[in-house]
């Protein structure tokens, strides 16, 4: 297997994007107590940052839907690579079983 620096053919602005999502997604989970989001928290401050909820509101417009927008792209490629049946089992190990143990 050839290691990340000796492939010529990666993209690495997309690994880019994808720490940049990350780290949005974390800031967006990570402010969720403080902003106007709603929901029920453990500890309740009527103080508000209303700031948050044009970020919140900004996020949840794009992050998501770009990380499956970036997992489509990839997985043509990943499918002609590795075949039918090895394809599908990883992604029943990767994406099958977890749902098994989502609360219905």
């Amino acid at each position: 297997m050839e290691s990340g620096q000796d492939n010529p053919s990666r993209l690495w602005f997309v690994d880019n994007v994808r720490v940049f999502l990350t780290v949005l997604v974390i800031a967006h989970h990570a402010g969720q107590p403080y902003g106007p989001t709603g929901g029920t928290w453990l500890v309740f401050n009527p103080e508000r940052a209303d700031i948050l909820g044009a970020f919140f509101a900004t996020n949840a417009a794009f992050f998501m839907g770009l990380f499956f927008l970036i997992s489509g792209y990839f997985m043509p490629g990943a499918y002609a690579r590795k075949g039918t049946k090895i394809f599908l089992q990883e992604r029943f190990l990767r994406l099958g079983i977890p749902i098994l143990f989502l609360p219905c």
